[in-house]
């Protein structure tokens, strides 16, 4: 369960940091 979540909030973190370098660096 906490895994789960840790894994999930993993992917969120990832997920917006290579949003935000996309935009840097677009």
């Amino acid at each position: 369960m906490f895994m789960r979540l840790d894994r999930i909030t993993f992917l969120i973190r990832f997920d917006s940091w290579s949003f935000f370098l996309k935009i840097e660096f677009d």
